[in-house]
């Protein structure tokens, strides 16, 4: 399979990601990016390395938003979340695009 194709994949599933927060497609797509990041750019890969602070900041900013019950911030940072997976996934697209010709 087209490897432009895979991470356009990932785009869709990001941007088809619910209004409001659900830990199970969140997880997921973190275990598919996961995958897929680690096969095509290498487990040393910065992208990878990008997924995981995302992923990290919104869960140490959502569990503070939950423990104050402040529903607006979590939904803040959710949006955040995926325009932050949406940036890592168009980048891997665009470098995928112009170097890595097959």
């Amino acid at each position: 399979m087209d490897k432009i194709k895979i991470i356009q994949d990932l785009i869709d599933q990001v941007q088809n990601l619910p209004k409001d927060y659900d830990e199970r497609k969140l997880n997921a797509f973190e275990k598919d990016a996961k995958m897929i990041i680690g096969n095509i750019f290498g487990i040393d890969s910065p992208h990878l390395k990008n997924l995981e602070e995302a992923l990290t900041y919104f869960n140490q900013s959502g569990a503070l938003s939950l423990m104050t019950d402040s529903r607006n911030d979590i939904g803040n940072d959710w949006n955040n979340l995926k325009n932050d997976l949406l940036d890592i996934c168009n980048t891997m697209k665009k470098e995928l695009e112009l170097f890595h010709k097959e």
